[in-house]
Order: structure tokens, then C-alpha cells, then sequence
């Protein structure tokens, strides 16, 4: 249903129309492994991926301290109104984020299917986080 394209793949735009024409929905993706980004370095990764045609677009970086998440989070509020989002932060300190990101209006977030599986760092297992959720009341 969906295929995850990183906002750096050459031809992307070609890409993204093929996907279309199969019925198949991108998500255009940028990840910031080592630094967290402000709110308008957000803004302009999150154009440029409206702009390639994006049916999900997916901001990721990397926590640096506790308080990367709250501008992730305040992102996602702010544009789930106007498109679908998936931004939250990676490593040990983005786990606020990426358990809030739904809640906040992003479209999902990521989880392992068990220990040991996870594909970032800070990623949580799918048991863990609903756990959290039921904690939290949500669904």
C-alpha cells in the first residue's frame, strides 16, 4: 500500500508518478541521524516534500536532549491540520515522540515486531507501546 521513498533519491519525482499509477501511496521521508532540526528547518524539508508529491510525508531526526521532542511535537500539531505527517524524534531521548506523535495528529508511528528487531535506535516493540497506550487511555 505504501512505499517509503527518502527525499534525497535521485529522479524521485518520476518515482513517486510510477507509484501513483500502481495505486501505490509514497511516503517521502527525510532522516537526520545525528541532530535534532528546528521548527523551520521542518517547514522547509516538509515543502519540499509536498512539493515531490508526497501522499505522507516523514520527518525523523535525532534527539539530542529531552526537549527535541516537544518541537517535533508542536510540528506535528501544527501541520497534521494541512497534510499527513509522521515526525517524531530517534534515539533513547526521542521516545516521548514517538509514542506522542499519533496523539499530537501524526498519521503513525514505527515499532518493532519484537526485541531486538527494532530498525532505529529508540524504537519501541509493538507490545511496549501498547502498554504505553493503555497507560495513556489511547487507542
Amino acid at each position: 500500500e505504501y512505499v517509503d521513498v527518502d527525499l534525497s533519491t535521485p529522479n524521485m519525482n518520476d518515482l513517486i508518478r510510477e507509484l501513483k499509477k500502481l495505486g501505490v501511496e509514497s511516503i517521502v521521508s527525510s532522516h537526520q541521524f545525528d541532530r535534532s532540526l528546528s521548527g523551520s528547518e521542518m517547514e522547509t524539508i516538509l515543502q519540499k516534500e509536498i512539493e515531490a508529491g508526497a501522499d505522507v510525508c516523514k520527518i525523523v531526526s535525532t534527539a539530542q536532549k529531552i526537549e527535541d521532542n516537544l518541537s517535533a511535537l508542536n510540528f506535528v500539531s501544527q501541520v497534521s491540520r494541512k497534510t499527513r505527517i509522521v515526525c517524531f524524534c530517534m534515539g533513547e531521548l526521542g521516545k516521548p515522540s514517538r509514542i506522542l506523535s499519533p496523539i499530537f495528529g501524526g498519521c503513525f508511528t514505527f515499532a518493532s515486531l519484537k526485541k531486538g528487531q527494532e530498525t532505529a535506535s529508540g524504537q519501541m516493540t509493538m507490545k511496549e507501546m501498547r502498554i504505553v497506550y493503555g497507560l495513556l487511555g489511547a487507542k
